[in-house]
């Protein structure tokens, strides 16, 4: 068999079992059942009890060995430099804590349809067309989603907000004008500045702090990958010159170490996996009770033509710490429960609950 025929019949046989996955295994949220499924419960069940387990036995997600393979460009990178990337917390000096002020420069800006009132601040649509493009013909981006964040924030209204590629700010600003406190991470300088306007626009500049930092599992110099296009669609690269600094989840420990309960969102371009190679300090140092993740890149990773490819395995790796941890998965849109083997099929958005939140 030619390795072009071999490829075609490994893809027919992945979408066959995506095809059986999605129809006929019990747990999963099929198309049909999105509009009659319960929904998942948003106050506490103390009938429910956290059991937790914080160590993994299958892989150990408190190491970063991601580098040379994942983030390096092998042509023009200082191998010397690269032995001495952190693996511990990043510096302090990592932290680009990002002061707040209006650009003065010409933008757009317009009212998203949510409760309560509040403005977002758009790219030109030619650049961005998928959030600003969406904002600006409909008032809104990732509906579906937003009416179960808001949701969240309503059931929790002493939650605090963690925005990880926060983008132009939509989920931030949101959240920030129904009165709750927010870290917003975003490394596009295009995006804070759009973010920047909108806060003072809305008068809500006291209520988000903003770090200007890439997220990935290690500390250290990055450079940005743009999309002509989609300004959300930004991916990294190590860069010894670079003055974009790359910081760990775990590392935000550092910036603010009280315990709280948290509403996490993440973003960030197909990263999510990795990222969570660094977490298990931030999940034991804070209550996260939910985590609103993107997941349409990570499913991609299961159509390998290795059948474990390191992707693949740190997905499978991502969910094994959350379910160890207690929390569960459910479709962020139909808000079905979701069987974490059959992750492959999962939708596109997913949202995970801690236990004691069920």
């Amino acid at each position: 068999m030619t390795r072009r025929a071999h490829v075609a019949a490994t893809t027919v046989i992945v979408i066959f079992l995506v095809y059986f996955a999605v129809d006929v295994i019990p747990g999963y949220a099929s198309e049909q059942e999105f509009k009659t499924n319960e929904e998942f419960p948003l106050t506490r069940n103390e009938h429910h009890s956290r059991e937790v387990s914080t160590t993994l036995e299958a892989v150990d997600l408190s190491r970063s060995t991601m580098l040379a393979e994942d983030y390096i460009s092998s042509e023009n990178e200082d191998e010397n430099w690269l032995k001495s990337v952190e693996v511990g917390d990043c510096p302090l000096d990592s932290f680009d804590l990002h002061d707040v002020e209006a650009t003065g420069d010409e933008m757009e800006c317009v009212a998203l349809r949510v409760v309560p009132k509040v403005d977002v601040c758009l790219h030109p649509v030619e650049s961005d067309i998928y959030v600003s493009g969406s904002i600006r013909d409909t008032g809104i981006w990732e509906e579906h989603i937003v009416q179960k964040f808001q949701q969240v924030l309503t059931q929790h209204p002493n939650i605090e907000v963690i925005d990880l590629g926060a983008n132009i700010g939509m989920y931030t600003l949101i959240a920030a004008a129904m009165g709750h406190n927010v870290l917003a991470l975003e490394p596009n300088e295009n995006s804070i500045k759009r973010m920047d306007t909108a806060l003072v626009r809305n008068s809500l500049t006291n209520k988000v702090i903003i770090l200007h930092n890439a997220l990935t599992d290690h500390c250290g110099p990055v450079e940005l990958i743009g999309s002509d296009h989609n300004q959300g669609d930004v991916r990294v690269k190590v860069s010894v010159n670079a003055s974009l600094q790359s910081i760990t989840l775990d590392s935000l420990v550092q910036i603010d170490p009280e315990r709280k309960a948290v509403a996490l969102k993440i973003d960030i371009q197909g990263y999510e996996h990795k990222v969570m190679q660094r977490a298990s300090r931030f999940f034991e140092a804070y209550d996260i009770a939910y985590v609103f993740m993107e997941w349409v890149l990570l499913r991609e990773y299961y159509v390998t033509e290795e059948h474990r490819s390191r992707d693949k395995q740190l997905v499978e790796s991502a969910i094994l710490f959350f379910t160890q941890r207690g929390f569960v998965p459910f479709s962020a849109i139909s808000h079905k429960k979701l069987h974490p083997d059959f992750w492959f099929g999962w939708p596109e958005d997913v949202l995970w609950v801690g236990n004691k939140y069920i």
